[in-house]
Formats: C-alpha cells, sequence, structure tokens
C-alpha cells in the first residue's frame, strides 16, 4: 500500500479537522453533486484517506461509506501534486488486479483532486468514477480542482471557526475575572462592552449598562473631568492620565484614584469608531503607583496594536499588573503570565513542572484544594485568601480569585485564576494588631495605676490583721479553740491576699491573643469587680450584681475583664460625688444573645459628649486622671468577640448595653 512522506504529519492535519466519521454536510454535498455533474460520471466522492481506510464524507452514486485504504485510487492521488487520473483501470498496471475493477463495482475511469491543506498535507481528493472508460476535458479538469479547493475552504473555515469560539470563550473568562474596569464606548459616549470589574464597582448589574450614555453610570462630575480625554482620544490620541474621581456610587459621590487609559479603535480606513478603556482603582495601592502604572501602559500599548481577539487575549495576560493562571484539575500548571512569575521568582518553565501545592505554605495547602469551583459554570466566582512561598524562602500573602471554565461543552474543566500580591497590605494589619495589643497592655496598666492606692489598701488591711494576730497569737496557746480561731482569721487573710494578688498578675497579663473558652460572664464580673472593689468602698459607691450563673459565652476571659474593669472605674468616678451612689449590673437572654446592662445612679451623660464617647482619648476627667482610650479599646474588644456595646440615652440612669452571642 503507498505511503506518502511524512506521513505521520498527514494524518494529524486530517485528524484536526474533526471530520472523520461526522454526519453530511449539505455544502460538501452540493460540490459533490456538482462534480458528477460537470464531468458526467455517475459516481463522485469526497474521499479522506485514513491510517487504514478511506471515508467518504459526501458521494454521489455509490452505498459504501469507506473501502480499505490499500485498494483505494485515493491512497495512489494523494501521492501526487496534480490531478491523478486513471483513463482505463484494466490496462493500468497499478489497478488491473485491483476488486474495485474486478469486482462489482467495475471501476473503469478514475480522477482525482487533491485536497491539500493550506500546511501543504494532501488529506484526501474529490474524485469522480465511471464505469466505462473515458478521458477528462481541459476545462473539466479546471473545475474539478476548483471544486476540490472549495472542499478545502469548507473545512477549514469550520475549524477556524471552532478556534475563534474557543480564543472568544477563553478572552471572556479573563476579562470578567480582571480586576481593572474595560470597557468599550461609541462616538457618542455610550457604553458598547463592559467587564464584571463594573458590577462591584458600581454596584449596578453590567446588562443594565450597555446601551447607556457614560454619563449615567459615572456621574456628571466624573464624566466633565474626562470628556476632554476622551474627546483627544476620539481624534487619535492615546489618552494615558492619573485624575482623582468623583463617580456616583449607589446615590453617593466617592472619590477615587484612577489610572486610566483610552485608545482609539481606528479602523482600516482610518476612522476612528471608538475608544478602548482600561481604568484601575489604585487608592488602596498608591504605594505602588509606579509599578502599576508601568505595567498598565505596557497592557495599554499592547491592546492598541491588537486588533483582533487573539492578540487583545495575549496583550491582557501578559501584561497584567497581577497575576494570572490557568491550571487543570490536580492543579497542575498549564500557563501562568509574567507578573505571576516575579510575584514568586520562578520562571514558567519551572512551574511548569511543579503544582500549585508545591508552592503554597502547608498549612494553607487543605483550604486550597477545597477552594477549587466544583463545576465548570462560568459565573462560579470563588475567592480566598493563602500563602505562597517565595523562591527566595519568604512568604507571599495573596488573594485569590478563580473560576471553572469549559471551553467545550463535553471537555473537562479548567481552572483560571487573578492573583494579587497583598503582601504589604497583611504587613500593615500585623503591625496595626501589634499596635492595638500594646495599647489595650498600656490601657491595663493605666487602670492598674488608677486603682493601685485602693488596691494597696485591701492588701494593708489582711496584713494589718496578720500582724497584729501574730504578735499575740502565743497567749492563746493554752487555749485550742481561741487558737484555732486565730489560726482560721490569720488563714482568710492570706486568702485574700492571694485572690488580690491573683487578680492583678491575671489582668495585667499580655495583650497577645488568647485562645477563647467558654467562660460565665458571672465570674468574670465578680473578678473585675474584686479590682475595684477598694476604689468603691472608698469613695462609698454600692456595686450590685444580679447574674445567671449559667449566661455562658466563647471569649478571651482578660479581655472581656479589662472591658467590665474599665466600665466599673468610669461608672465610680463619675458617681463618687453624687449623693446617690450605686451601681448595678444585670443581664438578661434573647433567642441568640445574653444583654448586660451596666447601670450607676448618674442621671446620664449630655448628647454632645455621647457621639464621642467612643473616639480614642477622649475624655472629661482631669488631666493625670484619665487617658481617654478606655471606651475605644473596650469597643474594640467587643468587636473581635462579634459582640457590641452602645450607651442607651434614653435610660433615666447613666447605662451601657453590651450585647453578647449566646453560648449554651
Amino acid at each position: 500500500m503507498p505511503r506518502v512522506k511524512k506521513e505521520a504529519e498527514r494524518l494529524l492535519a486530517l485528524k484536526k479537522f474533526g471530520i472523520l466519521d461526522t454526519p453530511a454536510d449539505t455544502l460538501l454535498d452540493d460540490i459533490t453533486i456538482l462534480a458528477s455533474k460537470i464531468c458526467g460520471t455517475p459516481v463522485a466522492l469526497i474521499s479522506l484517506v485514513d491510517e487504514n481506510r478511506q471515508w467518504f464524507k459526501s458521494k454521489v452514486g455509490i452505498d459504501a461509506s469507506e473501502t480499505p485504504r490499500d485498494i483505494a485510487f485515493c491512497s495512489h492521488a494523494i501521492e501526487e501534486d496534480q490531478l491523478f487520473v486513471v483513463e482505463d483501470a484494466t490496462i493500468d498496471p497499478r489497478f488491473r488486479e485491483n476488486p474495485l475493477v474486478t469486482g462489482p463495482t467495475k471501476v473503469r475511469f478514475y480522477a482525482g483532486a487533491q485536497l491539500k491543506t493550506s500546511s501543504g498535507y494532501n488529506i484526501g481528493t474529490l474524485c469522480v468514477i465511471d464505469q466505462v472508460p473515458r478521458k477528462l476535458k481541459n476545462d473539466e479538469r479546471i473545475a474539478l480542482e476548483a471544486l476540490a479547493r472549495q472542499v478545502i475552504v469548507n473545512f477549514e473555515r469550520q475549524q477556524f471557526s471552532v478556534q475563534l469560539k474557543d480564543r472568544e470563550t477563553f478572552l471572556a473568562n479573563i476579562l470578567t475575572m480582571l480586576p481593572d474596569l474595560v470597557s468599550y464606548i461609541d462616538k457618542n459616549f455610550v457604553y458598547r462592552y463592559v467587564n464584571q470589574a463594573y458590577e462591584k464597582f458600581f454596584k449596578i448589574n453590567v446588562n443594565t449598562i450597555v446601551g447607556k450614555p457614560i454619563h449615567q453610570i459615572i456621574g456628571e462630575g466624573a464624566f466633565q473631568l474626562a470628556k476632554p480625554f476622551m474627546l483627544k482620544a476620539l481624534a487619535g490620541e492615546r489618552q494615558d492620565f492619573h485624575l482623582k474621581m468623583p463617580y456616583v456610587i449607589e446615590g453617593d459621590i466617592r472619590t477615587n484614584f484612577m489610572n486610566a487609559h483610552y485608545i482609539p479603535d481606528r479602523k482600516e480606513s482610518g476612522d476612528i469608531e471608538g475608544i478602548f478603556i482600561v481604568v484601575s482603582d489604585v487608592t488602596e495601592l498608591k504605594l505602588a503607583e509606579e509599578i502599576a502604572l508601568q505595567k498598565s501602559d505596557e497592557l495599554t500599548k499592547a491592546l492598541e496594536e491588537s486588533k483582533k481577539n487573539e492578540n487583545a487575549f495575549r496583550a491582557i495576560f501578559e501584561y497584567s499588573p497581577v497575576g494570572i493562571i490557568n491550571v487543570d484539575k490536580d492543579l497542575n500548571y498549564i500557563a501562568v503570565n509574567p507578573a505571576y512569575e516575579q510575584m514568586l521568582g520562578y520562571s514558567e518553565h519551572e512551574l511548569k513542572t511543579m503544582n500549585v501545592l508545591d508552592i503554597t505554605l502547608p498549612d494553607d495547602r487543605d483550604v486550597t484544594k477545597n477552594s477549587r469551583p466544583k463545576t465548570g459554570n462560568n459565573n462560579y466566582l470563588k475567592r480566598l485568601i493563602k500563602r505562597y512561598l517565595h523562591k527566595s524562602g519568604r512568604v507571599v500573602w495573596v488573594e485569590v480569585s478563580s473560576r471553572a471554565v469549559k471551553l467545550l461543552p463535553d471537555s473537562e474543566p479548567v481552572f483560571f485564576a487573578v492573583i494579587k500580591d497583598i503582601t504589604e497590605l497583611q504587613n500593615l494589619q500585623e503591625q496595626l494588631d501589634l499596635e492595638r495589643q500594646k495599647s489595650i497592655q498600656n490601657a491595663k496598666l493605666a487602670s492598674l495605676g488608677e486603682m493601685s492606692a485602693g488596691i494597696a489598701h485591701e492588701i494593708n488591711n489582711p496584713l494589718a490583721i496578720i500582724s497584729a494576730t501574730l504578735s499575740y497569737l502565743h497567749t492563746f496557746i493554752h487555749d485550742p479553740e481561741k487558737f484555732k480561731q486565730k489560726i482560721d482569721a490569720l488563714q482568710r487573710a492570706v486568702d485574700r491576699i492571694a485572690k488580690i494578688v491573683r487578680g492583678l498578675k491575671k489582668f495585667s497579663r499580655s495583650a497577645e491573643p488568647i485562645a477563647h473558652s467558654i467562660e460565665s460572664i458571672s465570674a468574670i464580673v465578680k473578678e473585675s469587680i474584686m479590682l475595684v472593689e477598694a476604689k468603691a468602698k472608698k469613695h462609698d459607691v454600692e456595686i450590685k450584681v444580679y447574674l445567671d450563673e449559667s449566661f455562658n459565652i466563647s471569649c478571651s476571659e482578660i479581655e472581656i475583664e479589662q472591658v467590665f474593669v474599665n466600665l466599673l472605674s468610669n461608672a465610680i468616678d463619675a458617681v463618687k460625688v453624687l449623693s446617690e451612689r450605686w451601681i448595678q449590673i444585670n443581664a438578661r437572654v434573647d433567642e441568640n444573645s445574653i444583654i448586660v446592662h451596666v447601670l450607676d445612679s448618674g442621671t446620664g451623660i449630655p448628647k454632645e459628649i455621647c457621639d464621642k464617647l467612643f473616639q480614642p482619648f477622649f475624655t472629661t476627667k482631669p488631666i493625670g486622671e484619665g487617658t481617654g482610650i478606655g471606651l475605644s479599646i473596650s469597643k474594640g474588644i467587643l468587636e473581635d468577640h462579634g459582640a457590641t456595646i452602645e450607651f442607651l440615652a434614653d435610660s433615666k440612669n447613666t447605662c451601657f448595653e453590651l450585647r453578647f452571642q449566646r453560648c449554651g
């Protein structure tokens, strides 16, 4: 059986079309009928030569759908570059013993025009067949070759359409995940395309934006600032600029720092039809402004040079300031962009030999695996914050937005992800948390300083008892009953001192994060009262507690104790000058919360002061008697516990309400 040179490449070119064993095609059937009519033969075929067979994509005058390749006339035809003609097969030594000649089909005449692809491979023929010998006229030869070229045009057009659709799907999904605002407006300043980022930014469904004038979306103020740049772009000048833009979002004006790039859409005729717009919100990334501008400029230049969808996607992928990756279902890398390489220090070649989990911090591997989108639903987006290990060994914090995409209806989903480096933001947050911990510790020490005199008095009292009792204890050596009573009195004094010291030691403990545990609010309040009890006695302030010991919350006991110490100390300072001096703590429960009220005998707080109560460093106490951060820190501690604090302005007496999540 004949075999052409580069047979493997020829077969690959044939299979890429995806035509073998597909249903009939009306357009191709018309070409086959036309070939039969022009050449005056009863049989005409579009024959594709596979590895071991020739298969008929279209046929006239024959029932068979394929024949073995080793007896096929077309196997000889594809070895030639010119029209292959056999005028009488019975006298041709190559075919006179062929079963197609000697058998029922009685082939005598054959003419086959090669189906040559644009890459130069003969994948089959358009052939005509007769049962009588004959010659092919010159105009019939020309027509048969022309029709063969039309068959290839049809094949390659279908192949190109599938590839183009895949690329458009790929590009659309990438544009959907980009955090930048990407849009296209026409000469009348009307939106013709916006990506998904517009919906998140403007809080408007993207489908309602297309078709509307730009000023109706971004607001008249922002439009007037941007309009001069749009006019220059419509005149053919690319515009790259940085502006402080007053956008209208949900009826309110919000100011954002924006990097904008306007690229004229210049057609082949030279006319400008509209503007490609790429806008980046750099309000939170001003520290990285120089890098962002450089990357955006590269992206702009790439978009300007791009005339087709494939080029536009390549520019976005290559020049995006954020990382973009494509991985399979097992998280093996398929493609990565330069920003991702730069972010982690690995080259694309290195990454393609690795798995996402290989460079993920061990503690984050499970959450990475579990965050993979489960389906190919293009609207299902997953986000998570995780840590990578840079090639140098340092930790890189990132925000990952991922989506599963099916490029074809029956294909396995692949995963696309956009990765933003948030290491600097994470480091700033850690510094803020550290400063907050220091503030909490300083506030504790300040509280201890304010209470120190009273606590010293509380310790001195039992010490005096111990000293006095010890001085005459020997006089009761012969009276066992009284001797035991004095020993018990000494033990109570020692226990009192130990309890105060334990409370001080626990209260002054470091403000570093402590694991939460289930604690009784009643027990926490009692410990807090012990620390302010001396101060309360000094000013003759009565503290009354009405708490159910079954009221439990999940908390850091030390931090919640600090909140109550602060509220009790403030209340003592507020009522110590009044004729009626008392503090009351009570609690109740509803379906999901425990509500605690801390009241005192005061008659409330002026409204102008209420609005500032929880502001840092605000205090009404004289200089040296308060820092002004107690309530601010208390509010922060409660928020970290999922709890709230509120001053009840309508209460008859001064009252703060605390709401905790109920536990048990």
